[in-house]
């Protein structure tokens, strides 16, 4: 227990109280010994490093953390059950790296992608206080994790698209709703999603393992605007607690290279299951490319875009430059761009 006044010997007979309002960075990096850490509410910062290799720690309590540095709790592998409440306002870089179990009430933007490469085992993440819109932005969640869930606590996603290569993912009660690019593109053996709804141009999930099994509850919609929503090998349906009432509603085609198992729990708005082979598994999943901005010594947000044969490219972004006025976008020959072409 780190208290939240000290003593201070003068030397002179008297005492000063001094009190603590921070620890220094690697401050119990090492300590092997340790298992349990209360931070007194004048402490406001975990500072980089400075839990780092302690892997016998398996508790943290802070009620007025506000910064969680880089590495922070690196090495920390029996911290499997911490929390990172809304109040935490930034996260360092692998600030959990293999450690256990983490969940993340993400207060920020930033703080939902370093969440997603935080390097935990096991991640949760949590939108419910997320003051900022997510769009524009792709999360990447390593093979480093065992699982990753988003909890999307009813929110919209705009063109975000998320990249998993955790060994299970699931996503829950979030709206992912993409005018250009794949929203989930994942190699998890596992999937679940619960009572959300996923929008895309054309492919709006990818699955890249050899077989996919995945899991639906609470009535969930995949929608494409293309020919295919869903692209996998192998893959299984199943529903939850023995529920065998189909809760994937599926508006699109899905193009599978492989068997199809438990085809009940799926129901097509439109579309059927499609069996395709290998060559054109790689066609359409290379059917994608990016699409990038020169604003000739301006600035431009985002400066690339993932694009699609055979389907508008949509909204665009405007470019700004000093004393200059914008007068559309083209390519290196002169053609004129637009969210039409």
């Amino acid at each position: 227990i780190i208290p939240e006044y000290i003593s201070h010997d003068n030397k002179d007979g008297t005492f000063t109280s001094v009190k603590v309002t921070g620890i220094s960075a690697d401050a119990f990096a090492g300590n092997k010994d340790i298992v349990a850490v209360y931070l007194p509410d004048s402490v406001t910062e975990i500072p980089a490093g400075a839990f780092k290799d302690c892997t016998s720690l398996k508790k943290v309590v802070g009620k007025n953390i506000k910064s969680i540095g880089t590495k922070a709790f690196q090495n920390c592998t029996s911290l499997n059950d911490y929390t990172v409440t809304s109040s935490v306002e930034k996260l360092g870089s692998k600030a959990f790296d293999k450690a256990g179990s983490v969940t993340i009430n993400a207060a920020n933007a930033d703080i939902v992608t370093a969440a997603c490469d935080c390097g935990a085992s096991s991640i949760v993440l949590n939108l419910k206080d997320c003051s900022d819109a997510l769009e524009n932005k792709v999360l990447t969640i390593p093979n480093t994790a065992n699982y990753f869930k988003l909890e999307g606590a009813g929110k919209t996603l705009t063109n975000v698209q998320i990249v998993s290569d955790a060994e299970a993912t699931e996503i829950q009660n979030v709206t992912m709703n993409n005018t250009t690019g794949r929203p989930l593109v994942t190699s998890s053996d596992s999937l679940t999603i619960g009572t959300s709804k996923i929008t895309a141009p054309a492919l709006a999930i990818v699955l890249l393992s050899d077989k996919a099994n995945i899991t639906a509850y609470g009535q969930s919609s995949i929608v494409s605007k293309g020919e295919y929503a869903i692209l996998s090998h192998d893959e299984a349906y199943s529903g939850i607690d023995g529920n065998d009432v189909p809760m994937l509603n599926i508006t699109g085609n899905i193009a599978v290279c492989g068997n199809v198992e438990d085809e009940s729990f799926v129901n097509f708005n439109s579309g059927r299951f499609v069996k395709i082979d290998e060559d054109e598994f790689e066609r359409l999943l290379s059917n994608m490319f990016t699409v990038s901005f020169d604003a000739d010594g301006g600035t431009v947000t985002p400066d690339s875009m993932q694009a699609y044969t055979e389907v508008a490219l949509g909204k665009l972004p405007v470019p700004e430059k000093e004393s200059n006025i914008f007068a559309g976008w083209f390519t290196a020959d002169g053609t004129r761009v637009t969210e039409d072409t």
